[in-house]
């Protein structure tokens, strides 16, 4: 599919008022085995204050994000 160039909307800034009101989290894999076996990667970004933090991981289990987050 080519783009045309043009947009479909318009964007819009989003306005954030303090620290930790919109944050993101990624995971990230397939990633070649590191030291512990380990081959993804959970990263969480706070839009605010561009603060990121990573954690390499063996595998993605829901237990492990929330001990992350």
């Amino acid at each position: 599919m080519e783009r045309s160039g043009e947009r479909s909307q318009e964007c819009a800034a989003i306005n954030l008022a303090q620290p930790f009101a919109q944050w993101g989290l990624d995971l990230i894999r397939p990633m070649l085995e590191g030291k512990g076996q380990v081959k993804c990667e959970v990263v969480a970004i706070d839009y605010f204050t561009k603060w990121a933090e990573a954690e390499a991981l063996v595998t993605i289990t829901v237990a492990r994000i929330e001990t992350f987050v």
